[in-house]
């Protein structure tokens, strides 16, 4: 039961979430104190792992037809269990907001109702459908800065982790939309590097002004060889479980990317223990990917 669980929320993707808020707290300056970081966090989980659960619900009949092996439709997951947890998650991550206080509240219901508009309506419709998936990535960077409240300067940093987000997750997404069949991506296939490619220079030319830790260049060259890896597994006639394999490691990407921003705006061995600390979840990352799925 454990494990059917573990992979329905997707457990290696639960390790590209903390980081989300957490960047978007350190780059709007970290004002809002420790506790409303965390739980910043927390809500963005509840939120993300709610969203996991509606999407499987919603997909159930497609899934009985072509991935029948998965919790919901094998029934290794009760139903009623799933919609009752996604319903405590949903409120979990509210009253997690609420405790937080300021605007993260009001952040928080934001992002709560781009998971459910997802999950209803625009999941499958084609622009749309990714870009509210970006949108939920995005908004749950803003989160975090909501509960940093620091300078409008530095915070401008966390609207450009959050614009990144939103279009790196949106690309993801729509090249995901044909991983249950063999497909031929072309040129989209770089879409992911030069987006993160472009987020990062307009990243670095906004903070060109504020003292950034050099640190964070080793997780974003990291981030940016997994994505070249990537666009040249995904030449040619793709294959399902090759294009499954390589989307799990896009979304990898997300934790070298927070762990880069978040180390940018500390100073010293904090900057380090940050860059050093992503490098570890992505590596945890890679590892659990082998046992669960990630799309």
């Amino acid at each position: 039961m454990l494990h059917s669980w573990l992979e329905l929320i997707r457990v290696p993707n639960l390790l590209t979430v903390p980081g989300d808020p957490l960047a978007g707290f350190l780059l709007a300056g970290g004002k809002g104190g420790e506790g409303a970081c965390v739980l910043a966090m927390a809500s963005a989980m509840c939120f993300y792992v709610l969203g996991l659960i509606t999407n499987d619900l919603r997909d159930l009949a497609e899934d009985a037809e072509k991935r029948p092996q998965r919790p919901l439709p094998s029934g290794r997951v009760p139903l009623l269990q799933a919609r009752l947890t996604a319903w405590l998650l949903g409120c979990g991550g509210l009253i997690c907001a609420a405790f937080a206080g300021g605007m993260v509240p009001i952040s928080a219901v934001v992002l709560l109702a781009l998971v459910l508009i997802y999950n209803r309506w625009t999941k499958g419709r084609r622009g749309i459908g990714p870009l509210t998936m970006g949108l939920c990535r995005g908004m749950s960077v803003l989160l975090g800065a909501a509960a940093g409240a620091g300078s409008s300067g530095v915070l401008s940093g966390a609207l450009v982790l959050a614009a990144t987000t939103v279009v790196y997750i949106a690309v993801v997404t729509a090249i995901a939309a044909g991983e249950t069949g063999t497909q031929q991506l072309g040129q989209r296939r770089l879409l992911p590097l030069v987006t993160l490619g472009v987020g990062g220079f307009a990243f670095w030319r906004v903070l060109a002004g504020f003292s950034i830790n050099p640190i964070a260049v080793v997780p974003f060259l990291g981030a940016i060889a997994v994505c070249m890896l990537v666009a040249r597994a995904l030449r040619g006639s793709v294959a399902p479980t090759i294009c499954q394999r390589c989307i799990g490691k896009l979304i990898g990407v997300l934790i070298l990317m927070q762990a880069a921003a978040a180390a940018a705006t500390v100073e010293g061995c904090g900057g380090v223990v940050l860059a050093v600390g992503g490098g570890g979840l992505w590596w945890a990352f890679t590892r659990l990917g082998r046992w669960f799925y990630s799309s």
